[in-house]
């Protein structure tokens, strides 16, 4: 043997520069020939014929990077890896009619017994892609499809899974190269001169590309990039990544991506690829700052970017870090105890059963919601707005009120009422609630879907509520939905965008919480109760046909029948009902004789005083803050019960038929009355249970049949004030500072 170190060295291995791959582009589009593909339903390859006698084994030593040609002569590089590759001479393999270019690496592979390869040679076979790859091979520029607003799909992807979950835009099978096209005109998903985008997938049994099919077939990707040429500006690999140890091949294509100018994009399930594939479509021809939304330069802004960017952290969270320490630095220098100390940060408390299991906490889901099993059974002939598998709470309702209309049970008896409980909270972290809220929710949990009767945990069986009378088996199952602040700030963007600025600018969340409960009646309806309260029947008991009768106006003597042919299309309840010709009721804090609650009501959407209300409350903001007045508003006033009962006022006399104050319950003992489509349940409805004397105005006990549910008057959003205290008083005793404010 030789001296050693009279033998040829190997180059290092490393990365070519981008100058050195545009000189190799060049050598290589001046030799190679322009294929042309045969329409025979399989991948070919017809370049000129490689000199034969090249081998895989002896011969001189080249680099170790090859250059494969595409079929427009662009190559596509890649380094050779594995444990052979530096024992290997690197040299061009021979081509067969209708044989597939694949790595050096990749012919090393047996193909299994049952799987023939398309070349003639002896030995080791090129394993071809899975027939169903039928594709138009053609190098000439992809078809367009007619329909601009639709995904296009490759006719080769029928039966993949992945078409299961595009749902929210619409798509179409086309005569195209690649799998799926997502974009015809110049858009700006992420690159403002973006003409095209591209998203590669591979149908193998009804999967998507995957690393497991990447393992088996390494040539595979190289032969798509080839046959895709340079017709789109963006080519993304979308792939599935369906194998354990995904390191390496992850690595793999990451390096033939970024050496053919493709994007890489990993999806772990066939919902994420989906998804990906309707975002990139339904923001095709959006403006940039709504794909990626500017950051005010303050520095509160930034903090909360910087912070949600961690899953489990939202904003109230930001919020409180930075009053308990003022800064990202002094956050990060805090220690446990000092975290711990924070609302929501210290040691977790336990929660009630029905919580644990049903509310959960995702950041960028708005909120938490629960639709009953047997609402689900049939999720077929949707809408393709409506999402069968919702990611946001906003989804969630959006299919919640389209599978209540399908089914006349999933409404309240006698109404047009879908059985959809709504409420709404800052946060759906339940570790933050307040203990009486916990309490309060888990009621409503069992009111909407009361777990088996065949339970067997202990805990949960004591946990049935025990502060009412009725039978909470029996009824139809309800949807619950619980509102977080992001949530209700995100519906008002999407689906009443002209007051969304308005809607932001209400300086106290009771403002916005009020002015939401309506918005989100108007749109999807069901029922609305605040977290301080507790329900005492189900909702689908809330109507029977004792509360539908003809009833006497106590003022005139006239009789009010029930209206035929008229459904029922809104539910409240008086909260304050007082003397007509007294003064009682503004001494007692109301703005009228006979007032509304808001802290609970229910409708149909689209109800008329629904729109009314949130015009009427847009219309006195917006005048308030151009009178510069916005910041002193009164809650009550501006999008509370004294708002509400004026629009309910004015819709209730718009006929002529029935004056407001006979609604009073003080000489009939209190009775539900229908008002054209409303009833009106007396106070014992919505607000059972006030001590007897002064400010009882008629209510019953909660064992009552006619109560509906029990207001907790926690009231979170109240301060005390010593002003609003001795207004109060002043009001109360004295009959004066009667237009004092009744809030902080």
């Amino acid at each position: 043997m030789g001296d050693p170190q009279d033998a040829p060295q190997r180059p290092l291995f490393r990365i070519p520069s981008a100058s050195e791959i545009q000189q190799r582009q060049t050598e290589l589009q001046n030799q190679a020939s322009v294929p042309s593909f045969k329409p025979t339903g399989r991948v070919m390859d017809t370049r000129a014929t490689i000199p034969q006698g090249s081998s895989t084994s002896g011969g001189a030593t080249s680099n170790l990077t090859t250059a494969k040609t595409t079929a427009l002569g662009s190559p596509i590089s890649r380094p050779l890896q594995g444990p052979q590759s530096t024992d290997m001479t690197i040299q061009r393999p021979t081509f067969g009619p209708g044989q597939l270019i694949r790595p050096a690496s990749a012919q090393r592979r047996e193909p299994p017994a049952n799987r023939g390869g398309l070349g003639t040679n002896s030995g080791p076979r090129p394993r071809p892609a899975p027939a169903a790859v039928s594709r138009t091979n053609s190098t000439s520029a992809p078809q367009r499809s007619k329909g601009t607003h639709s995904i296009v799909v490759n006719s080769c992807q029928r039966g993949n899974g992945i078409l299961n979950f595009i749902k929210n835009v619409p798509w179409e099978y086309g005569d195209i190269i690649p799998d799926y096209q997502v974009g015809m005109t110049s858009c700006a998903l992420f690159l403002r001169y973006l003409q095209d985008v591209l998203l590669v997938a591979r149908l193998l049994n009804h999967e998507a590309f995957s690393l497991k099919y990447h393992r088996l077939h390494p040539e595979y990707v190289y032969t798509r990039i080839r046959q895709l040429g340079h017709h789109y500006l963006l080519r993304i690999l979308l792939c599935l990544v369906d194998i354990e140890d995904h390191q390496a091949s992850i690595r793999d294509l990451t390096r033939i991506c970024v050496y053919n100018n493709i994007t890489l994009i990993l999806a772990w399930s066939q919902e994420e690829a989906g998804r990906y594939l309707e975002t990139f479509k339904a923001y095709e021809h959006k403006p940039p700052d709504l794909i990626k939304e500017r950051v005010d330069p303050d520095y509160l802004s930034k903090l909360t970017d910087a912070l949600t960017q961690v899953k489990s952290v939202n904003k109230t969270d930001v919020l409180t870090l930075a009053s308990a320490f003022g800064s990202l630095q002094n956050i990060m220098s805090a220690s446990q105890e000092e975290l711990a100390q924070c609302p929501g940060f210290g040691e977790q408390k336990p929660l009630p059963p029905l919580i644990r299991s049903r509310i959960f906490y995702q950041s960028g889901a708005g909120g938490s919601w629960r639709i009953p099993e047997s609402w689900l059974h049939n999720l077929t002939n949707l809408p393709e707005h409506i999402n069968p598998t919702p990611a946001t709470i906003l989804e969630a309702a959006q299919l919640a009120a389209h599978l209540a209309k399908a089914d006349l049970r999933r409404m309240i008896p006698h109404t047009e009422i879908p059985l959809i409980i709504h409420q709404t909270w800052k946060t759906t972290r339940a570790q933050q609630w307040p203990d009486a809220m916990l309490d309060c929710v888990e009621s409503w949990l069992w009111a909407a879907e009361p777990p088996s009767s065949d339970m067997t945990d202990v805990v949960l069986r004591n946990m049935v509520p025990d502060h009412t009378i009725w039978n909470w088996t029996q009824g139809e199952d309800a949807a619950f939905f619980m509102w977080d602040d992001d949530g209700m700030d995100n519906a008002i963007k999407i689906l009443w965008p002209q007051w969304h600025e308005g809607y932001r600018k209400l300086p106290a969340n009771v403002m916005r919480a009020d002015t939401f409960r309506i918005f989100v009646l108007k749109w999807f309806g069901g029922v609305y109760a605040d977290a301080d309260t507790k329900p005492l029947r189900r909702p689908s008991q809330w109507v029977n046909s004792t509360d539908l009768t003809s009833w006497r106006d106590p003022l005139n003597g006239e009789l009010h029948p029930v209206e035929p042919n008229t459904p029922i299309r809104l539910l409240v309840g008086i909260e304050a009902d007082t003397p007509v010709n007294s003064d009682r009721y503004w001494r007692m804090g109301y703005d009228h004789p006979v007032e509304l609650t808001q802290w609970a009501l229910a409708g149909a959407a689209g109800h008329p005083a629904f729109s009314n209300m949130l015009q009427s409350v847009a219309k006195a903001a917006d005048q308030l803050a151009s009178d510069g007045t916005l910041e002193r508003a009164d809650a009550l006033q501006l999008t509370g019960p004294y708002r509400w009962t004026d629009v309910l006022i004015e819709y209730v006399e718009q006929e002529g038929q029935y004056n407001w104050n006979s609604l009073s319950g003080l000489q009939d003992g209190g009775r539900s009355k229908t008002v054209r489509d409303v009833l009106v349940l007396p106070i014992t409805g919505f607000s059972p249970g006030r001590p007897d004397g002064y400010g009882n105005m008629g209510s019953k006990p909660i064992t009552h049949h006619d109560a509906r549910l029990v207001h907790l008057a926690k009231g979170s959003w109240k301060h005390f004030s010593l002003r609003v205290e001795a207004g109060k008083a002043c009001r109360t005793i004295l009959g004066l500072c009667r237009n004092w404010s009744r809030v902080p």
